[in-house]
């Protein structure tokens, strides 16, 4: 009896630790941060929110609202559709069904969706000052006056908050 009883408690140690391991590895939960900005271009407030999942060291995902506010006297159906188009040629490179494009009364949203490499530049919409409204969108992703963001960059939670904290975001 000795010798059975010797031989059972490794086993039932073994499954317990076991246990505790798959316990571990299915709670482990992705780390999300948000973060936003918001800034003024000619009277017209541009306000933009990220929100990333980070597994380990590595951006999974990753899902973008920017809201474009027009002043005003610069809120009509001519310039709101002219805001529109220009968003949906801008992020035509991402793929229809990556983002959702909606209007009201005096401003513009986007819902960008972004996973599997895709990369989404952040701080890139300026109007031009004059009687006109003129959306102007920085394409460069090199440019130092933009932030440029991919699913898959390496990343911890604290250096992704820090990279948009340095120019200009708060995030939590």
């Amino acid at each position: 009896m000795s010798t059975r009883g010797s031989r059972l408690f490794p086993i039932i140690l073994g499954f317990l630790i076991l246990g505790i391991i798959i316990y571990l590895f299915m709670t482990v939960e992705q780390k999300s941060v948000t973060c936003s900005n918001s800034y003024k271009s000619s009277d017209v407030t541009i306000s933009e929110r990220v929100t990333a999942t980070i597994d380990g060291n590595k951006v999974t995902h990753m899902s973008v609202t920017k809201t474009i506010i027009l002043p005003e006297g610069k809120a009509n159906e001519e310039n709101i559709n002219s805001v529109k188009s220009t968003l949906e040629s801008s992020l035509s490179y991402l793929g229809h069904d990556s983002f959702t494009i909606t209007t009201g009364i005096n401003k513009v949203s986007v819902d960008i969706d972004l996973d599997n490499g895709k990369t989404i530049i952040l701080n890139n919409i300026s109007f031009l000052d004059g009687k006109d409204l003129v959306m102007k969108v920085n394409p460069n992703t090199k440019s130092s006056e933009v932030i440029t963001l991919t699913v898959g960059d390496n990343y911890t939670e604290g250096e992704f908050m820090t990279h948009l904290k340095n120019n200009g975001y708060t995030c939590k």
